[in-house]
This record gives C-alpha cells, structure tokens and sequence, in this order.
C-alpha cells in the first residue's frame, strides 16, 4: 500500500475547495443568467401584447407604427444606394 505524506493530502484538499468554489461561483452565475433570461422573455411578451392589442383595436395604427420601425432601421444614405450598385453594374450606373 502506498503511503500518503501529509503535503499530498493538502494538495487534495485544497483542490477540493478550489473545485468547490468554482462550482459555487459557477451556480451563481447560472441563476443570474436564468434571472436576466426570464426578464428578457417577459420583455418580449410585454411588447407583443402590446402588440396584438394595438392589432385588434386599431390595424391602421398598429401598420403605420410598423412601417416607422421598419424604414428607420434600414434607412440608408443616398450614398450608400449609388455604391451598392456601382458595385454591381460597375462606374457606369
């Protein structure tokens, strides 16, 4: 049977509590993600009731809003209009 020396057992029990902690702090994180997650979801839900309300009481309103969001999103320069072709049809466009 092999022997232990004392410093071996040290060894052991301090990778032990380094592991420990690692699994604790790894926890902690874990629940702060599922926290940050379930507000993000409550979120979305939020905004699409919002939504499907606006819908049912006023479609014209409930389109117009979309088409707002919509266009400012992918609103480009003029500039990057005449590139973008340029690139396809080449300096002559």
């Amino acid at each position: 049977m092999a022997e232990v020396t004392r410093d071996e057992m040290k060894t052991q029990s301090e990778k032990k509590d380094n592991l420990t902690e690692y699994n604790k702090v790894k926890g902690d994180n874990f629940d702060q993600q599922k926290s940050l997650n379930k507000k993000q979801q409550q979120r979305c839900n939020d905004c699409q009731d919002t939504g499907n309300k606006m819908f049912r009481t006023d479609c014209k309103k409930f389109y117009n809003l979309l088409m707002l969001t919509n266009t400012k999103e992918n609103s480009q320069t003029k500039q990057e209009i005449e590139n973008f072709w340029k690139e396809i049809y080449g300096e002559k466009a």
